[in-house]
């Protein structure tokens, strides 16, 4: 094995040994993200899985440009986890290769499951495409035919967000808040509780460009408690694929 991946190996052994062994609230996570133009560099922007289920049965997900949230009961969601636990590829964190795999992004990134045990340790999968044959595809389906299909906006308590100054054009609808929540007063990150902005943002989650005055500003969300990965999660997958890949 090359040192690097021995290395590599080592350093997601001891991060995930440094983890805490409670419970914690989130089940399974899964999701996929485009790396930046960053040459050899690969890095997983600060972004919500696709879909996140929790303990409670809570099921947050992205479907038709919006991010939802939806409940499973008592009995599904225990079902859901006894599968999990028999699910042979869960069984240790690893990178996986994939047969004729969908791409993602202009720069390859990276497909991933993190699944936690009840002990509250992390198993992360890692693939360079989204799968579409094999296991891990099978597995991929299984996870969204658990989404339930009676949901509602998913509206967090608090987001962190950048306004930023975007190239000018026609079209882009206008901010509907500038009465509490003006885009041109915030050049630094600031934090969202007003739940109409925040329902209203991610009802919307794959168009965040909007007007002002004169002025055209992108809305990027960067943080929310509970519901984006960790940085440490995020670099644990960059690391695992700088592992397998040349």
């Amino acid at each position: 094995m090359p040192i690097r991946a021995v290395a590599v190996l080592l350093f997601l052994a001891a991060a995930i040994a440094a983890r805490g062994t409670d419970a914690p609230e989130v089940l399974l996570e899964m999701s996929w993200s485009g790396f930046g133009d960053g040459g050899s560099l690969k890095v997983i922007p600060a972004e919500p899985p696709r879909v996140q289920f929790l303990r409670s049965g809570e099921v947050r997900f992205h479907r038709d440009g919006a991010y939802w949230k939806g409940m499973l009961d008592v009995k599904a969601i225990a079902k859901f986890k006894n599968r999990l636990e028999r699910q042979p590829l869960l069984a240790e964190t690893r990178f996986m290769h994939t047969r004729r795999g969908g791409p993602i992004g202009m720069h390859g990134g990276a497909w991933w499951i993190r699944y936690l045990r009840d002990d509250g340790q992390e198993v992360l999968v890692v693939s360079s495409s989204v799968p579409r044959l094999g296991p891990l595809a099978r597995l991929a389906a299984e996870v969204w035919r658990r989404v339930p299909a009676d949901a509602s906006t998913f509206v967090p308590p608090k987001m962190m967000v950048i306004v930023s100054a975007y190239s000018s054009f026609a079209g882009q609808p206008s901010w509907p808040f500038s009465d509490r929540f003006r885009l041109a007063r915030w050049p630094a990150p600031v934090e969202l509780t007003d739940a109409h902005v925040i329902a209203f943002l991610n009802s919307r989650a794959d168009q965040r460009i909007f007007g002002e005055d004169d002025g055209t500003y992108f809305l990027h969300v960067v943080d929310v408690p509970g519901w984006f990965p960790s940085l440490e999660t995020r670099t644990e997958i960059e690391m695992l694929f700088l592992s397998a890949t040349p």
